[in-house]
């Protein structure tokens, strides 16, 4: 009897022991963060200017565009002679869905500039399923926007290609 209590203490002596060493290591293979050195920078990790500041003026991360009014001063050509004239293009998501997409992209993606004199060309306001309003202000070499957070000035070559595209 004796020695059957002997070996089913021996038994649980055991199982405490081992559950204690499976403890001990999982916190050491955990060893705390270095101290002085830089996390890695990826993609995810690097915020963008122009989205930090759309975030800062109020519009909604999960807020996506509805519809777009593209307004511009448009040169033509009537006549052998050049005429400036201005339009107004309506981009609705139902019909245009990647087109606007690529808008809210190519700003968001845009490079900082600093201002420089230049004439207003248009605007363009994009309407966000959040129901705020954003207003491009669309000048001859970059775009501005302007918000309660300030103003930014930016430029974005994808950008300009979908609107030349869109007023020819």
């Amino acid at each position: 009897m004796f020695a059957r209590r002997c070996q089913s203490l021996g038994r649980w002596v055991a199982l405490a022991c081992l559950i204690g060493l499976a403890g001990v290591g999982r916190f050491a293979g955990a060893a705390p963060p270095k101290t002085g050195t830089k996390p890695k920078e990826t993609a995810a990790s690097k915020s963008l200017p122009v989205y930090e500041f759309l975030v800062k003026s109020g519009l909604s991360k999960r807020a996506s565009p509805e519809a777009a009014v593209l307004r511009a001063v448009v040169t033509i050509n009537r006549g052998g002679r050049r005429l400036a004239t201005s339009t107004v293009k309506v981009i609705a998501r139902k019909h245009q869905p990647e087109t606007l997409n690529a808008i809210q992209a190519a700003i968001v993606n845009a490079t900082l500039v600093e201002a420089c004199e230049t004439q207003k060309v248009g605007s363009l306001e994009i309407a966000y399923s959040d129901a705020t309003v954003l207003t491009v202000i669309i000048n001859k070499h970059y775009y501005e926007i302007t918000t309660s957070a300030g103003t930014i000035r930016f430029t974005s070559q994808p950008l300009t290609t979908i609107l030349h595209d869109l007023l020819e």
